[in-house]
């Protein structure tokens, strides 16, 4: 799922800091919400839906699976990755004393492990889409009905998450490390009069 022109436009034109900001309040704030809704209406739907469609027993554990993941992701780009993008924004933009001896961290790293971490949720969304196409809604609870859109919000909302960070923030943060290994800085002036 690509996301539409004008937001990948709109996206692309904010700097690293705020793109990390967009991620953090229009998508991993609204999975963290999402989630313990979700649970609970799954909870009443085994109930209610189980008996008429088994399929609806499969829908716990790639629920499951996808909010450990997901949770744990999440935490990763908020405590290490987001913070470092930001940090390397600001280094670029100001005036920065050279220091001997000291390494700039690489991002490529962290980002192909969290392109990695991606793809494996991406095939978890694919599993959970393939088990809510095997539920029958025509006789159904509207719990059940609830729980779908709020399972297709959600995998829309990620996916969204993923092609942001893929297509713009990535692309952008590396560019921003290229830029600051070869920034020239100017000599420390600690010892000047």
């Amino acid at each position: 799922m690509a996301i539409n022109q004008h937001l990948h436009e709109k996206i692309s034109a904010l700097c690293v800091s705020d793109i990390c900001d967009h991620l953090v309040v229009k998508h991993n704030l609204y999975c963290r919400n999402l989630f313990p809704a979700i649970f609970v209406h799954l909870h009443a739907v085994e109930k209610i839906d189980s008996e008429r469609n088994p399929a609806v027993r499969k829908l716990r554990f790639s629920l499951e699976l996808f909010r450990e993941e997901a949770e744990q992701h999440l935490r990763k780009e908020e405590f290490i990755l987001f913070p470092y993008i930001r940090r390397l924004e600001m280094q670029i933009n100001e005036v920065i004393e050279e220091q001997n001896g000291v390494e700039i961290p690489m991002i490529d790293g962290p980002v192909s492990l969290m392109k990695q971490e991606h793809r494996r949720h991406q095939s978890i969304l694919d599993q959970l889409k393939a088990t809510v196409g095997e539920i029958d809604t025509s006789d159904c609870s509207p719990t059940l009905h609830v729980l779908l859109d709020e399972i297709n919000n959600l995998t829309e909302n990620y996916l969204e998450h993923i092609n942001i960070e893929h297509d713009i923030l990535f692309p952008k943060a590396l560019e921003l490390e290229r830029r600051m290994k070869t920034k020239k800085l100017p000599p420390s002036n600690h010892f000047a009069s």
